[in-house]
């Protein structure tokens, strides 16, 4: 499902038409009820674009290295063709390049929460203004290890510790300043320790922007005003505004900004 997802917004991107994101798909399922009929209606959208979108661009022959160049084996220090090894670099291990952004790891079988979480970036003042490179990176369940067990709070989900530094290692890997861990689990909550974690049950059934709340208690940010006193205190900076395109106080953007090495624009919405 992700991947058919992923190729509708790819041409959707060739065509110039708005992106449908993955929370509208999200909601577009919710309102079909019926999984096989929005697979169906997708794909159905995807053969009609692909008709009408322009021919991809031949890839042209790679140029063969002069012989009298130094050769790879020689060591990365002496190797000059570095942009063609970028590819390879962003792929280290199968996890791509989110070079001073947000690596998210997930061990969703479909990993829908993750996309919401991956989308929220786009959506959300300040972090859509910031440029953020945001990938996903999926793993097994058995590989991440993450046994999502309860804290001594009840809305608190933790991962064992070696998941903990499985995904610390994987951001370096991506060269990603953050990493959230989205896993599949039936326990509703997550932590705002380092690494952010929160489970696909909170995501999917109670809030869409909690990966980006917990990510946002790794900066120092404590909770703020919600309808759900269950779930936060009534003071605090997170949550100050509600709805997807106002999520923090505007005069606490620049504490989010400086999170990311990078400043916020004039024109931030």
């Amino acid at each position: 499902l992700g991947r058919i997802i992923e190729d509708h917004y790819k041409l959707q991107q060739r065509l110039n038409i708005p992106r449908t994101t993955y929370y509208e798909q999200e909601q577009r399922l919710k309102a079909m009820g019926n999984c096989d009929t929005f697979l169906k209606t997708i794909k159905d959208e995807i053969v009609e674009m692909a008709a009408r979108a322009p021919a991809e661009p031949t890839p042209q022959p790679r140029t063969e290295i002069p012989q009298d160049r130094p050769s790879r084996d020689q060591g990365p220090d002496t190797y000059e063709d570095e942009e063609p090894r970028r590819e390879e670099q962003s792929r280290d291990n199968g996890v791509l390049d989110a070079r001073d952004g947000v690596l998210i790891v997930t061990d969703e079988r479909y990993p829908r929460a993750a996309m919401v979480v991956k989308d929220s970036f786009d959506r959300t003042a300040p972090f859509s203004c910031l440029d953020l490179n945001v990938e996903i990176y999926q793993v097994s369940s058995q590989e991440l290890g993450c046994h999502a067990h309860r804290g001594n709070i009840d809305r608190v989900v933790l991962c064992d510790d070696a998941a903990k530094r499985k995904a610390q290692s994987w951001k370096n890997t991506a060269k990603a300043k953050h990493v959230i861990i989205v896993t599949e689990s039936g326990l509703v909550g997550g932590n705002g320790a380092q690494p952010a974690t929160v489970t696909n049950s909170l995501i999917l059934g109670y809030g869409p922007l909690a990966g980006i709340h917990e990510l946002m208690h790794t900066f120092g940010f404590s909770d703020g005003p919600s309808t759900n006193t269950e779930y936060a205190p009534v003071t605090g900076d997170i949550m100050n505004c509600t709805g997807w395109g106002c999520y923090v106080s505007a005069d606490k953007w620049e504490g989010i900004s400086r999170g990311f090495g990078k400043r916020i624009p004039n024109n931030c919405r």
